[in-house]
């Protein structure tokens, strides 16, 4: 899954600690950073200092979420003149959610519900006609 997270504002400097933080902590594989197009484009900073506390506080919260669940970002963002706005591609594995998502089942829940869950799922995908039980 991808997309874009956007920061308020067109000036990178008011959240140098959030990017210095993305460029050391999230920055995606290298096969997989997209070329600049934009005619106005800056590179996340790595290797500079940053306050963590502050840089997380800097993150938008879907983008948090994102991370938290295996997410990874470009390594620049994208200004956007016309919307106010800083876009950074934002990306995550479908499977790495799909891998929490039965840790956490299996933490909070029932694994047998969870198995049944997954099967219902996976059911109503079309992936196989396993009848969870009750």
């Amino acid at each position: 899954m991808f997309g874009c997270s956007s920061f308020e504002g067109v000036d990178p400097a008011c959240y140098q600690d959030a990017f210095a933080f993305l460029a050391e902590n999230y920055r995606a594989p290298d096969a997989l950073i997209p070329r600049k197009r934009s005619a106005e484009t800056f590179d996340l900073p790595k290797g500079h200092p940053f306050d963590k506390k502050r840089a997380i506080a800097q993150l938008p919260p879907l983008l948090r979420t994102y991370l938290s669940l295996g997410g990874w970002v470009s390594d620049h963002a994208v200004v956007d003149r016309n919307l106010n706005t800083l876009h950074v591609l934002t990306a995550l594995e479908i499977a790495a959610i799909q891998k929490l998502g039965r840790v956490l089942c299996a933490r909070w829940f029932d694994l047998d519900a969870c198995a049944a869950a997954a099967s219902c799922v996976a059911d109503a995908n079309g992936a196989h006609s396993t009848t969870p039980t009750q």
